[in-house]
This record gives structure tokens, sequence and C-alpha cells, in this order.
């Protein structure tokens, strides 16, 4: 017999509220942003529909002294709960600090940290131009947290690393 295929195109439908802005306070360039996301499925009674969720970030950044940049924000997302389980709640934040105290040498450093299971990870990076097209790197990133928590599962994967590199 014949086989008719015919692809059924479906989406669950969602709206999207948000805000943001950016505003200059003293020598701190302040941004922050937020949105809400409501779903076909506000009960949470529908495990293929996603939940109601927000998500927020406050963030700073600021040149310093001597050619150094630094940058901080913190997140919070909150995703409404399926039926009969508890909302799902993350706070987090970023600091990173870039260097550049001449022209060859570029010292960058990121921190991550998830303040609702405590993993995080540390990216530090060493940028040195020994030549035109010739630059030598030493970078890393650790992970560290327990298993089961957001970064705590890829603590197998820290890395480091030391090249150099011609362009």
């Amino acid at each position: 017999g014949a086989t008719y295929v015919q692809p059924v195109l479906s989406y669950d439908r969602i709206h999207v509220l948000g805000l943001d802005f950016s505003s200059v306070i003293g020598s701190f360039v302040v941004r922050g942003d937020a949105a809400y996301t409501f779903t076909e499925d506000p009960a949470g009674v529908d495990p293929t529909v996603g939940n109601h969720s927000l998500a927020a970030v406050l963030g700073a950044e600021r040149s310093l002294p001597g050619g150094a940049y630094l940058t901080g924000q913190v997140t919070f997302e909150r995703t409404a709960p399926d039926a009969g389980a508890d909302a799902v709640v993350d706070v987090a934040s970023i600091i990173a600090l870039r260097l550049e105290p001449d022209a060859r040498l570029t010292v960058q450093t990121a921190w991550l940290h998830d303040y609702t299971d405590g993993s995080g990870l540390v990216q530090p990076s060493l940028n040195y131009a020994l030549a035109d097209g010739v630059t030598a790197t030493f970078d890393g990133t650790v992970f560290y947290g327990r298993t089961g928590s957001r970064y705590g599962e890829w603590s197998d994967n820290s890395n480091l690393r030391v090249g150099v590199a011609y362009a």
C-alpha cells in the first residue's frame, strides 16, 4: 500500500513583555533588562509546554586607571512550577576584568558564580604579542561545584592552555 507523509507544523505560542535601560551614574555605566514570558500553560499541567518565566539582569561597568576595564552583572531567573512542583529560581553573577597595560600585554579574568547551587567557573587569560603576528597565550577554565550543579557537572572539563599563535 501507499504511505503518505504529511508534516504538521506546530509551535507553542508565547508572549514576552520586557524592558531595558542604560544610564551613566557617576563613573559607572549601569544597564539592566528584564523580560516576562507568558506561555499557553499557566498552570504548568502540560509537560510539553514551557512554563511562565521571568529573567532579569543588572550590570555595571567602569574604566579603571592603568587601562583596566571592570564589568559586573547579577542575573535572576524564575520559572513557574509544573503542577505539584516548586518554582525553579536561579541567581548568578559574573565579574570580568580586562587589563591592557601596554600594546603587547592583555590580561583578562572572569568569574561566574551561581548562588543557588554554589557552583561556578574562573577563566584567567594572558596574551603577549612577541612580535607582529606572533602571540603567546596562557588561558584556562576552572569549573567548580558539586556533582549535579550547573557548573559542577563540567568540572572534568577544566583546562589550561599554553600556546604560541602566528597569524
